[in-house]
């Protein structure tokens, strides 16, 4: 099987690349920074940006039998990420053979449904993104589906994931860790603002096992299926007691700077961990249905949790 990979050098990229080689699949791969490829003898890398692809982009496609489309613009409030989300999504929809028979897997994000509240949501609730990233990510899921009823040839999967873990010092939880070893008042201001709020932590292991699942189940299609893992309170990360009203107060200092935030800053994982959003319960039927069992080992690997 030949896989296309957009978003290949980027932080989950890399993983679900390097998984897709070790599993011996044939990976094409899309990039724009030549300093951020990797494994240079078993991937194809070809030039190119979701906003202007070549004309030979759709030559690509058609070698190939899946798309594995990760690539996309983190921002809560970044109002370019409709530009590079679902545009950039619509164009690579558009390159490809309307008549060929190919499997689309996307990686969404829980943001792309936006809150919940104290009962679990499952697909079928009505979205309702609260920020211009999730609202961008739920417009790409809508391009895909509208492409599907156009081309049946055409099936896909769309993977909404919770906030991923277990890269190692660069991600939510290993932030959160850091905290409570090492900065005594931002933990304390922020178990005052947000002790009580849920977080939802994947484990990119979790995420490598359902999405090989997606690959080798080709009846597997044509659905949005929640990818997330242990819902766990801000409490239980940086530990603590709760926080005075005047804490709480700060909450509106906080969101302002979320505002102007950007990709990838302190703010921004503050924003995707949960803090506009007390409850992160979301349907985990993904996998039972393709008989995956959920570990969760970036958590419970964590003796210091």
């Amino acid at each position: 099987m030949k896989i296309f990979v957009t978003g290949a050098t980027g932080k989950i990229g890399k993983k679900i690349t390097r998984l897709l080689v070790e599993n011996r699949y044939s990976v094409v791969a899309l990039y724009r920074d030549k300093k951020r490829i990797f494994l240079k003898d078993k991937i194809e890398w070809v030039k190119g940006d979701l906003l202007d692809l070549p004309k030979k982009a759709s030559e690509w496609l058609k070698e190939c039998d899946l798309i594995v489309h990760m690539a996309g613009k983190l921002g809560m409030f970044d109002r370019d990420c409709l530009r590079v989300n679902v545009e950039g999504t619509k164009k690579l929809l558009l390159s490809i053979d309307g008549g060929k028979r190919i499997r689309f897997i996307y990686f969404s994000s829980i943001d792309a449904f936006g809150t919940t509240g104290k009962k679990q949501v499952n697909e079928k609730d009505t979205a309702l993104p609260y920020c211009v990233y999730g609202k961008s990510k739920l417009l790409a899921e809508k391009a895909i589906v509208n492409y599907r009823k156009k081309h049946k040839s055409f099936s896909y999967v769309i993977l909404r994931l919770g906030n991923v873990a277990g890269f190692g010092g660069e991600d939510l939880l290993s932030c959160l860790y850091s905290i409570k070893k090492k900065n005594f008042l931002l933990k304390k201001i922020l178990i005052g603002l947000f002790g009580e709020n849920e977080l939802n932590i994947v484990c990119i292991n979790d995420i490598k096992r359902v999405f090989l699942q997606v690959i080798k189940k080709k009846k597997y299609k044509n659905r949005v299926r929640f990818l997330t893992g242990k819902n766990v309170s801000l409490l239980m990360l940086v530990s603590g007691s709760s926080g005075s009203f005047l804490f709480k107060c700060f909450k509106i200092v906080l969101l302002c700077l979320m505002k102007v935030s950007r990709r990838g800053g302190f703010y921004y994982y503050l924003g995707a961990g949960g803090v506009l959003r007390p409850y992160r319960r979301y349907s985990n039927k993904i996998y039972e249905e393709l008989k995956v069992k959920l570990k969760n080992e970036c958590i419970n690997n964590n003796s210091n949790l």
